[in-house]
């Protein structure tokens, strides 16, 4: 898997933080129903030798339609891809913007 950043409010080049096949302990239960935790311990944007924990939480049903647009089929959910509309994912209130909602 990789994860690549760049800028977002300019054109600017990517930078990859992340490029390894995910391991076990890279992903969990989440805590609501059929949901699960993908966690990855990398750098960021500038480096700077800092080190971020990134988490994302997908439900059952993003999971299919990731799959469904990786398989080449039109997604089976109702899900808006490219909604960059911000929910509230955490214990302490911080909000993410999802790719997929």
């Amino acid at each position: 898997m990789q994860i690549r950043v760049r800028l977002a409010k300019r054109e600017s080049s990517s930078r990859t933080i992340f490029d390894r096949s995910l391991l076990a302990e890279d992903v969990r239960p989440g805590k609501a129903e059929a949901c699960v935790v993908l966690s990855i311990d990398t750098s960021g944007i500038y480096p700077d030798r800092s080190a971020y924990k990134y988490e994302l939480e997908f439900t059952a049903e993003e999971l299919r339609t990731l799959i469904d647009v990786a398989t080449g089929h039109v997604p089976s959910t109702g899900i808006e891809i490219g909604s960059s509309r911000s929910v509230t994912h955490t214990e302490s209130g911080e909000t993410a913007s999802p790719i997929l909602r």
